[in-house]
């Protein structure tokens, strides 16, 4: 918004537009400025004012070719680079379930064990204790 030098009444919009650009230096840049007229509905004032400035650079039309060239090598490798990061995704989480599966089979591997391991000593406990009783009834027998 914009405000009338005589009055100072507040304005929107301008009644006219139309860039103004400035002299390209040696590297093809320049500033394109916009300039509006703006007329105040109060008291009919109009005025200048350069609203936007914006930087612009030149370039010639085979330039332009080879970025836009470029540009659509580098979407496609952004293409290929997404799909293979989405499948080497897919790859790491299969990996991981693999790697989940296989650590249940060795913690029930190493159960088993030694559930085999305490059955054997269960049952050389028990052997041990027949024994045991064995003695003890030779002995009470005898005394």
């Amino acid at each position: 918004m914009k405000n009338c030098p005589k009055c100072g009444t507040g304005i929107e919009n301008p009644s006219k537009r139309w860039p103004l650009l400035g002299r390209a230096n040696a590297d093809g840049t320049l500033w394109k400025t916009m300039i509006a007229i703006y007329e105040c509905p109060n008291c009919g004032t109009k005025f200048r004012v350069a609203d936007e400035k914006e930087r612009v650079r030149i370039i010639n039309v085979q330039r332009l070719e080879e970025l836009e060239v470029s540009l659509m090598e580098a979407t496609e490798k952004k293409a290929e680079l997404e799909a293979k990061v989405k499948s080497l995704e897919e790859e790491k989480s299969r990996l991981l379930e693999e790697i989940k599966t296989l650590r249940e089979r060795i913690e029930i591997a190493e159960l088993e064990a030694k559930a085999r391991s305490l059955e054997d000593e269960v049952s050389k406990l028990k052997a041990e204790s027949e024994s045991l009783k064995e003695k003890a009834s030779s002995l009470s027998s005898t005394a």
